[in-house]
């Protein structure tokens, strides 16, 4: 590819040296960054000489070669007659043609000029029609559309670009009304209205093809003036921009969609919300009844076993139910209440439903909370005990221990659950953080809630959940409340 690419390099600047046209180019500041040999015999200056001399250097009217430099920026390109200046301070007429030069971001880096001397022909009438043979030359190969009309709005220009995109030939077109190129007429009538009254114009268009066939540009259109200053016309530069607005049709009608989707989804979530809302609601109100008669027959009949389990049951149903809730609100990023808890009454509480799985392992699991620890928390802050208990059992049942140490500082409480078991991987740290993850050489032991939702749950209390591996061997899942 390098190779391919100095081949091209030097092929390119070959034709610049060897073309019988002057080839300068400037940089932003119009200083001369290239001068080629034809350069070098027309001007009299060696190329080491002038290159980072200022442009203004080859002008018999800087001024003139400012106001080109500055059209050929603002327009693309730009033609005209000037007359330049010779080392020996001889003046001779060239015609020039310019563009922009880009860089391979695409950003302006200067300007290329391509002129020929037309002294000779300016002396010689019949010469002049080379002269503007050379011209059309120029603007055959531009790339984009080029259309001239006199005052009439007759075509009297027609290049190369124009007839292969609209599919007439110049002899065909020359000498017609500019409107049969226009899909909508009167866009093109306040177009060459516009160019009249400020010099220029630039706009979007409806363009039509000798086919029927409709299409987008974009067209620049400046007023044509003769050697007296008078208006003999306006030339139209344009562009098909059919692709591009059919893109931006497409990213329009995307966004569209999107909006859509986005306003069902929200939908969606409001009627999922409002039916939690309503199972709640009918459920709490079933699980009230039961629980009123359980506590009545408790009543009736005293300690008796099967009665305590009803009312045990129905209790834990209820916070169950209301756990739902506040875990709907913590997932939408809802506000939720929050009451000082207890940590140690908490935890113990919660330690007691590992009561049966731990003695089946044979796992100790030792307390390390101050019975003053408190925290200003809901209650759904229990779910995170939870999981930090089920995970030191599910990946350290095998160190037989599991201890629940608390601590706090004058800005936060720190609780870490800590296991003796098997440490885990580093790299499997974000994946235990996740839904229904169970890292490979593991029991299913967990209730499948997992860390998803636990970092939800500590966030919405200002705190920060996470796991550092514990020395020799194991886990401390921790989770540390900001008091501020």
């Amino acid at each position: 590819m390098k190779l391919q690419l100095d081949k091209s390099f030097i092929s390119a600047m070959n034709l610049v040296e060897s073309s019988p046209d002057m080839i300068i180019a400037v940089d932003n500041n119009r200083v001369i960054i290239e001068f080629n040999s034809a350069a070098e015999r027309a001007f009299g200056y060696q190329r080491d000489e002038i290159i980072g001399a200022h442009i203004n250097k080859l002008y018999a009217n800087p001024d003139l070669g400012a106001s080109i430099h500055k059209k050929t920026l603002n327009e693309g390109h730009h033609t005209n007659e000037i007359k330049n200046i010779t080392k020996s301070g001889e003046i001779f007429y060239s015609y020039i043609s310019t563009s922009v030069l880009y860089d391979y971001k695409g950003e302006k880096v200067g300007v290329m000029g391509i002129s020929k001397d037309i002294s000779s022909l300016r002396r010689n009438k019949s010469d002049i029609t080379a002269s503007l043979k050379y011209a059309k030359s120029i603007i055959d190969c531009s790339m984009d559309m080029i259309i001239a009309v006199d005052t009439d709005r007759n075509i009297i220009e027609f290049n190369k670009a124009a007839q292969n995109t609209f599919g007439y030939q110049a002899i065909e077109i020359i000498g017609k009304p500019v409107d049969i190129l226009y899909a909508e007429p009167e866009q093109g009538k306040n177009i060459n209205k516009n160019a009249t009254m400020s010099g220029r114009a630039l706009g979007e268009v409806s363009s039509k093809k000798k086919n029927g066939d409709v299409f987008i540009s974009l067209i620049s259109a400046s007023v044509l003036l003769d050697e007296d200053g008078n208006e003999v016309g306006i030339m139209g530069i344009s562009r098909d921009i059919t692709s591009i607005k059919r893109g931006e049709e497409i990213l329009r009608s995307s966004e569209e969609k999107h909006r859509i989707l986005s306003m069902e989804l929200a939908e969606a979530n409001i009627m999922k919300e409002l039916l939690l809302d309503v199972i709640t609601h009918d459920m709490k109100n079933t699980l009230g009844t039961l629980n009123g008669m359980s506590e009545l027959l408790k009543n009736e009949y005293g300690n008796n076993t099967h009665v305590d389990v009803i009312v045990q049951c129905t209790n834990n149903l209820m916070d169950i139910i209301d756990n739902a809730s506040v875990l709907t609100k913590v997932t939408l990023g809802e506000e939720i209440s929050k009451k000082d808890i207890n940590l140690l009454q908490m935890v113990s509480h919660i330690a007691n439903d590992f009561v049966t799985v731990l003695e089946s392992y044979q796992i100790t699991l030792q307390m390390e909370l101050s019975s003053e620890l408190k925290v200003n928390a809901n209650p759904i802050i229990s779910e995170v005990f939870k999981n930090f208990i089920s995970n030191a059992i599910k990946y350290g049942h095998k160190g037989k221990r599991i201890i629940i140490h608390g601590s706090e500082t004058e800005d936060s409480v720190l609780i870490k659950v800590i296991d003796f078991g098997i440490t885990i991987n580093e790299q499997d740290y974000d994946a235990i953080f996740k839904r229904k993850v169970q890292l490979a050489g593991t029991n299913k032991i967990g209730r499948g809630l997992g860390l998803a939702i636990v970092k939800r749950i500590a966030n919405s209390h200002n705190a920060k959940v996470g796991i550092i591996p514990n020395s020799p061997s194991g886990n401390q899942f921790y989770i540390e409340f900001n008091k501020k």
